[in-house]
């Protein structure tokens, strides 16, 4: 995602998120270090509001990645924007960990991350890329819930090891491009539309 690549070298190409955010990472890591409260509560927003708003004006979607901006890849403007999406959360995170909740509380909470996996599932099995920028708003909000540990099956998901989901997925994501032929081409499922 640097810009400095042929397409006869990239034999998957899954792998352009990595790059893009090992690339970013880089860029905002030391931003972050150098004073966390101002990064996750200034920076980033900032970071997060113009790149995937520059990425929403000029695409429409986030299924962008290799196009060449004139400075950087689309791929890097989104990885930088993701990365401070996720900052910003993790900030939000350890606010309501901090708080309090009673059973109604915990329960709203539940119901409103439930809610937000289950809309962005629903929608990916269907055309996402005109909704995939609200899919990452409502992902943010579910899963700074969820990981803030304040829901109703949060103590029974602790106790999940999930270990070996976390492998298969890792496997899945870096080999998904030489799995889906098999998918749409009928061999497996004949109903699945690519």
């Amino acid at each position: 995602e640097s810009g400095i690549y042929f397409r006869a070298s990239m034999p998957n190409v899954v792998l352009w998120y990595l790059s893009a955010m090992f690339i970013a990472m880089l860029i905002l890591y030391p931003i972050l270090r150098k004073n966390i409260n101002t990064f996750t509560h200034i920076i980033a927003p900032i970071i997060f509001l113009l790149s995937i708003g520059y990425i929403s004006c000029t695409y429409g979607h986030l299924d962008v990645w290799g196009q060449w901006t004139g400075f950087t890849t689309t791929g890097i403007i989104r990885a930088l924007g993701e990365i401070s999406l996720g900052c910003c959360c993790y900030a939000i995170c350890q606010k309501i960990s901090a708080l309090r909740f009673g059973i109604l509380g915990r329960v709203i909470l539940t119901i409103i991350a439930l809610c937000g996996f289950i809309v962005v599932i629903l929608k990916a099995c269907g055309n996402i890329d005109t909704f995939s920028i609200i899919a990452l708003l409502i992902l943010a909000v579910s899963i700074t819930i969820t990981f803030s540990n304040k829901g109703i099956i949060t103590p029974a998901l602790n106790r999940i090891n999930l270990t070996n989901i976390a492998d298969v997925s890792m496997v899945l994501f870096l080999c998904h491009c030489s799995i889906l032929p098999s998918f749409t081409s009928g061999l497996i499922c004949s109903t699945l539309s690519p």
